[in-house]
């Protein structure tokens, strides 16, 4: 258990760290294994882009699900409210979808940061925070 702790700790640190691992020259980074055609599952920083801040990662099922602070992707997908992106490898993600439609009716401002979601049973929970900077009744 601290092992799976540690490695999705770990995968957090990989979320934010701007800096790289790898030849940013080369084109192909997963390219180049002992074996023609053989693909390395390695990373690069960002390991997701546009931006996933404040990730928690989470597997199930063999695949890694990974949450983030809502914010505006721009041109590169808009406004997303808890992004989920996936991976099998933790190297390769995509986008899954979203964690809420819309935001929670029951305050009136503020953003939705730092997700944090466990496996209970059968059942999954997320925590999150919902305010605004400064707000002096933050939930």
């Amino acid at each position: 258990m601290n092992y799976l702790r540690l490695s999705l700790g770990l995968v957090s640190m990989l979320f934010l760290t701007a800096g790289g691992c790898g030849d940013p020259e080369n084109d192909n980074p997963n390219q180049g294994g002992n074996e023609p055609g053989e693909v390395l599952a390695t990373y690069v920083n960002p390991v997701f882009r546009p931006v996933l801040a404040d990730p928690s990662v989470l597997e199930h099922e063999g695949i890694f699900y990974a949450y983030g602070t809502e914010d505006n992707w721009g041109n590169e997908g808009g406004h997303k409210l808890v992004p989920i992106v996936k991976s099998k490898d933790l190297v390769n993600w995509e986008l899954a979808g979203t964690a809420f439609p819309s935001k929670p009716t029951w305050k009136d401002q503020g953003g939705l940061w730092a997700p944090d979601v466990v496996k209970v049973g059968n059942q999954f929970f997320m925590y999150y925070s919902y305010s605004t900077w400064g707000d002096p009744n933050p939930e």
